[in-house]
């Protein structure tokens, strides 16, 4: 289930989702990670979410290769310092040992998403070279 207070834009669907997600974070473009002590950690799991994809530690962490501990707070970090539009949900998968956990999946809103790329054009070709780049620092 999604929490419509970690992100309000969640909580609605289409066009309400979109005046929700302008009126609570001040019409604000996302900032990507660039220094910092974990700024290579956010930018490595928005590498992995910008493509569109539901993204848990599990699946972080076989893709990228860098520890699943601070996975979550990284999710935060980019909610809240860089202003990302991020949903979530619990779901069902397996753990490095065959184990089944029940696990958060996290992913970029697209109507949140859609409202940025039409009220700043330059961000989808910045989100486009991020990805292109693979996440790198001068991406």
């Amino acid at each position: 289930m999604i929490d419509p207070k970690k992100n309000p834009a969640s909580a609605a669907t289409g066009c309400e989702a979109q005046d929700k997600y302008s009126e609570n974070h001040n019409s604000r473009c996302p900032l990507f990670p660039a220094n910092g002590n974990y700024a290579n950690h956010c930018r490595a799991v928005l590498g992995c979410l910008l493509p569109g994809r539901k993204v848990d530690q599990f699946s972080y962490h076989a893709e990228t290769g860098l520890p699943l501990v601070d996975y979550r707070t990284r999710i935060s970090n980019l909610r809240l310092e860089y202003h990302w539009p991020i949903d979530d949900e619990f779901h069902d998968t397996f753990d490095f040992n065959g184990e089944q956990r029940r696990v958060k999946r996290y992913w970029l809103n697209q109507d949140a998403m859609s409202l940025l790329f039409k009220r700043y054009p330059g961000f989808k070709d910045r989100c486009a070279m991020f990805m292109e780049q693979g996440g790198r620092k001068d991406g």
